[in-house]
């Protein structure tokens, strides 16, 4: 939870690149020492057996992990610390969290900003094999864009309003099951943009707090067009007998569920091209390698498919918080 006695309110960006920077090394450090060691064990087990070219993705993954940390390595020193300055400070449920960002010369060249608060459910997912893991969950989210003003000869600022509904949870402490907000700040630049997330104090204030500051005057950078407004990300909220409804459109995680597809229909092609010669003296153990494959293919394709064509429903009431998802297949006809 962010430090509730000041109304500045760091990233966690540089915390971040150190992590990518220590799984990198681990990463790298792992496959190269198994590369130098067991060479010819490894060349040997190409011979005998193709699946294991597979492993021959390590480098290349680690590689890919390296070009992660620099790109976030250079993001950091490009623009600094650049915190969030809350007014007031904690924000507040059902009034309006507001305040403003700073940025350094380098963010100059800004023509918008793409601000997004959301409010997330946090907590752990334990499955019926007793395996646990972390899981998050949007309840609300709101979006604008702003355009960046100039701030003093150099520098450029964001100052932003959001008016979240009463209706939703202040932050809480961390949990096994705990609510957090969550301000993810986009401007797209020449070269390394401007991409950091914030963890914001929000609280539910007294009435009279309230109206205080709905006659307060609040400072903001112009809003203009979303020109990338990602489909389905901004619910619909609606009120129902039973509570409030949050209605997220299909084509919410386009570019990750497109990867997916794309990773499974490459697959597919690797798992072909490497059993193809097998087939003739070994039709069995390679029809079983091609089937195994092509199933996980086909799995990861159709994955893809239900990320892009399904719709989201979530329901807050006193009774708890209740998830339906419908797919659209409809879109691919």
């Amino acid at each position: 939870m962010p430090h509730l006695s000041s109304n500045k309110i760091f990233s966690q960006s540089a915390k971040q690149f150190w992590q990518t920077w220590l799984f990198a090394f681990i990463w790298n450090a792992i496959t190269w020492f198994a590369i130098i060691k067991g060479g010819h064990n490894i060349l040997r087990a190409f011979e005998e057996n193709p699946v294991f070219y597979f492993f021959v993705l390590f480098p290349f993954i680690g590689l890919w992990t390296i070009i992660i940390a620099i790109q976030q390595t250079l993001a950091w020193y490009k623009f600094g610390k650049t915190p969030v300055i809350l007014n007031p400070s904690p924000g507040q449920v059902g009034g309006r969290c507001s305040g403003y960002i700073t940025l350094p010369e380098t963010a100059k060249e800004a023509k918008r900003a793409i601000l997004s608060l959301s409010c997330i459910r946090s907590y752990i997912y334990r499955s019926n094999d007793g395996k646990s893991s972390q899981r998050e969950q949007a309840i609300w989210q709101d979006q604008i864009s702003i355009r960046p003003e100039k701030y003093g000869r150099k520098r450029t600022r964001l100052n932003f309003v959001f008016k979240p509904p009463a209706n939703l949870p202040a932050t809480e402490q961390e949990s096994d099951d705990y609510h957090l907000w969550r301000l993810q700040v986009r401007i797209p630049l020449p070269g390394i943009d401007y991409d950091r997330n914030f963890e914001l104090p929000m609280e539910k204030p007294d009435e009279q707090i309230v109206v205080t500051h709905r006659y307060a005057q609040t400072q903001t950078s112009s809003t203009i067009a979303h020109r990338e407004t990602k489909a389905g990300s901004i619910p619909q909220i609606n009120k129902t007998s039973a509570g409030t409804e949050f209605y997220y459109g299909y084509g919410r995680e386009k570019v990750m569920a497109i990867i997916i597809m794309l990773f499974g229909l490459g697959l597919a092609v690797l798992g072909y091209f490497f059993f193809h010669d097998f087939l003739n003296f070994l039709p069995v153990t390679a029809g079983l390698m091609v089937a195994y494959i092509g199933f996980i293919a086909l799995a990861l394709f159709l994955l893809g498919v239900f990320m892009l064509a399904n719709s989201l429903t979530v329901e807050v009431s006193l009774e708890g918080i209740h998830n339906n998802k419908t797919t659209h297949l409809w879109l691919f006809t």
